[in-house]
């Protein structure tokens, strides 16, 4: 009995070994893998974890150069890269830090694939475009004609008289355009010059910068004259002062809005056009501080040769076979011009205004060019989708549109606003509203030579289409 009673002691012992080992295997076991997973197995958490992190890789990327892409795209045309540039530094070109990466790959423009394209600073205006797309729409006949003629006006340069220089269809001053989904409201002289009484506003840029100037003198001299306070000897920086509305109008002109000039640079003779990209034309921004508001537009000089320079160094040309220099094409110095224009914007200290961004705009030559008996003679406005932009232009308007876009997605630090003017689209539906061989009333005589009358199919006739530009302009001001 009692050796039985041993045996059966035993076994009852070994079934509670038994279930205690599965209860050890059931409920302690895990619970201790979960302590020892949050606590020396922490680092191999860690390690998983960390291998999907997908931003801060993509960030440095970015910075190093790297083609990587990025969660939230920052531009498919840029390596980001943050140089700090100050307004002292834009006007005076000094304290610009541009590593020796930038210099390496960051300053090129690879052909096909800008993505090796230097970014700047990205300049921080607040953005506040019109709600609406006047931008979009067609052209629709307008039986009231213009608001003024070449009798009523004194202001258009002779080159833009189209109707003094002989011109003898009139059809295309009978139309108007029509935004997508609203009407845009016939230009008043009279609300434009109340809604900027005590201003002073100054169009900056190349001749279509002057082209569109004088379509607004014309269209506010039929309120009141006003009177000339300051013109320059090669007359080409006015100002005009309305004095019944203490309104300033001028007109700077500066091509490339950065600094130009074609005198000897480090080995490179004169009359060499040379731009430097980091340094802002002080005939535009030292006035800055005392406008209201500013009307860029630029873009057609940058098509010229030229030489790039920034921190005082060479970086580059476009179309200069005879000079030691990396051939990295217009679109390059464009877009540092206008990122240049933004930052110089936002960075300097007492302006409080607005700055309108215009994009590019195309010429209707047909033919060949300018030089090569190109011509413009249509008298009709095309239809949607009867024309598309060339390469070229698509291109200087898509800079112009990406670095408005990216420019301005912060307030800048000095209050300032930016607002981008859209008119590449409508300009590009009226190739009859160009001077053509109507830019010089001798045009007659000039045909019996050998050479070709020279047409200009860039600049519009005054009155003509570029008075638009103006009319969505005051819209704009309306809608602030």
């Amino acid at each position: 009995m009692d050796a039985l009673g041993s045996k059966i002691d035993i076994s009852k012992l070994f079934l509670h070994r038994k279930l205690f080992l599965v209860w050890i295997l059931v409920v302690f076991f895990p619970f201790a893998l979960v302590i020892a997973l949050f606590s020396g197995q922490s680092s191999l958490i860690e390690g998983i974890v960390g291998t999907s992190v997908p931003q801060q890789s993509y960030s440095s990327s970015i910075v190093d150069g790297l083609d990587a892409p990025a969660p939230k795209p920052v531009m498919s045309l840029h390596v980001q890269q943050k140089v700090n540039i100050s307004y002292d530094s834009l006007l005076h070109n000094d304290g610009v830090n541009t590593s020796s990466m930038e210099k390496k790959s960051g300053i090129q423009e690879i052909k096909g694939d800008e993505s090796k394209v230097l970014e700047t600073v990205k300049p921080k205006l607040k953005n506040d475009t019109a709600k609406s797309n006047l931008f979009k729409g067609k052209w629709i006949r307008d039986s009231r004609g213009p608001l003024y003629t070449n009798n009523t006006c004194a202001y258009i340069q002779g080159h833009q008289n189209c109707m003094k220089n002989g011109r003898p269809d009139m059809e295309y001053l009978y139309w108007r355009w029509k935004p997508n989904g609203q009407t845009l409201t016939r230009f008043n002289a009279t609300l434009f010059l109340d809604l900027v009484r005590g201003k002073v506003w100054a169009f900056v840029g190349d001749s279509v910068a002057r082209n569109q100037m004088q379509s607004l003198l014309c269209m506010l001299s039929q309120v009141e004259h006003p009177k000339t306070t300051y013109t320059d000897e090669a007359n080409v920086n006015v100002h005009w002062y309305f004095v019944s509305y203490n309104f300033t109008l001028m007109v700077i002109w500066s091509p490339y809005l950065v600094k130009d000039t074609e005198a000897e640079f480090k080995g490179i003779p004169q009359g060499v056009i040379k731009l430097h990209l980091d340094v802002l034309d002080p005939e535009w921004v030292t006035l800055l501080p005392n406008m209201d508001a500013i009307i860029l537009s630029t873009g057609q000089w940058f098509l010229k040769s030229g030489v790039y320079i920034m921190k005082d160094e060479v970086v580059g040309c476009h179309n200069c076979d005879k000079i030691k220099a990396e051939q990295l094409g217009f679109f390059f110095a464009f877009r540092h011009a206008i990122q240049a224009a933004l930052n110089g914007i936002r960075l300097l200290p007492g302006f409080k205004g607005i700055a309108f961004l215009q994009t590019f705009t195309v010429d209707h030559f047909e033919n060949g060019l300018w030089d090569s008996g190109g011509t413009c003679n249509r008298t009709v406005p095309y239809k949607k989708n009867e024309i598309k932009l060339n390469a070229v232009e698509k291109e200087m308007h898509k800079i112009v549109v990406d670095e408005f876009k990216y420019g301005t997605e912060e307030e800048a630090p000095n209050g300032s606003i930016a607002k981008l003017v859209d008119i590449t689209y409508c300009s590009l539906l009226r190739p009859d509203g160009h001077p053509g061989k109507y830019r010089d009333s001798n045009f007659i005589s000039k045909s019996e030579s050998t050479q070709p009358v020279p047409n200009d199919c860039l600049h519009w006739c005054l009155p003509g289409p570029i008075d638009t530009w103006n009319e969505i302009l005051l819209q704009m001001i309306k809608d602030i």
